[in-house]
């Protein structure tokens, strides 16, 4: 993997998430009296992910992903502001460092519960699923199409009224569930840093 290619896609996520941001901020004025499902929050994350292979040297990836966030906290009885319930939508492309230089890319879908502890530090969980696609060959995992199954914690700490800092670790199984053999599954790690823009 190129420094150059690593170079455009940092270039080509920081630029989708500033004009989604402008674009975003623009389509919510006026819209405080809406009910329902709606976009809270465009951000985007990277970091490092590592997990060990039995078969190989560890599996390292540096990932990109946008997250988008939507409200579900009129949704559900029982959880008011300042808290916030958040389906997040999550496309992700990672660059493959080891054991091959190779990519990966897919989804997340999870779900995001985060409750301030000051009006600046928000501590969250989150959990749920998704769906990969690595071009990295495993001894232990026999397709390169799997599902994902991942749950982290982390806090976002709002540096200005609506735009935080977000550090946070994930844990991330994958494998195929069963539809074919071998399937001992996959598990990382990772440590997170990102931003995101709140409506």
């Amino acid at each position: 993997m190129s420094k150059l290619f690593l170079l455009f896609l940092v270039l080509f996520f920081s630029l989708a998430i500033a004009a989604g941001s402008a674009r975003g901020a623009k389509l919510q004025r006026g819209k405080k009296g809406v009910k329902g499902i709606r976009l809270k929050e465009r951000g985007f994350l990277s970091g490092w992910r590592e997990g060990p292979l039995d078969k190989a040297d560890n599996y390292r990836t540096i990932p990109f992903i946008l997250r988008f966030g939507f409200d579900l906290t009129p949704l559900v009885p029982g959880i008011h502001p300042p808290g916030l319930l958040e389906l997040e939508v999550e496309p992700f492309l990672s660059a493959v460092l080891g054991p091959e230089t190779n990519m990966e890319g897919g989804f997340n879908l999870l779900l995001k519960y985060a409750y301030p502890l000051t009006s600046r530090f928000f501590p969250y969980i989150e959990g749920g699923s998704g769906l990969l696609y690595t071009s990295q060959h495993f001894e232990e995992q026999s397709t390169y199409l799997n599902s994902i199954v991942q749950g982290g914690v982390g806090f976002q700490y709002f540096f200005r009224k609506s735009t935080s800092l977000d550090v946070g670790y994930r844990f991330r199984h994958f494998s195929n569930a069963g539809t074919r053999e071998p399937n001992e599954g996959i598990n990382t790690q990772a440590i997170l840093l990102g931003i995101s823009f709140f409506y």
